[in-house]
């Protein structure tokens, strides 16, 4: 059976407080800013496959936005007074 993660659980590992992953979920945001979570009762769970997915999707992401911003090499200028 695969786990499920709590709030607590995915605030610590995304550095996120419990206000602002609620937000997001009020928004709309899973699946592109958060992980999608699943309803039991009350309560919200994450699948740990889903974040970890979502996770590497973010640094998979984050390396391909490097890669096609280019270095900046222009020169530094000294203003002088």
């Amino acid at each position: 059976m695969k786990k499920l993660l709590t709030i607590d659980d995915l605030a610590e590992l995304i550095q996120k407080s419990h206000a602002v992953i609620y937000n997001m979920i009020s928004q709309g945001r899973e699946g592109e800013d958060l992980p999608r979570s699943i309803k039991i009762g009350r309560s919200r769970r994450w699948p740990e496959s889903e974040v970890d997915a979502w996770i590497q999707h973010q640094l998979d992401h984050a390396s391909d936005s490097q890669k096609q911003t280019p270095a900046n090499t222009s020169q530094k200028t000294i203003n002088r007074v």
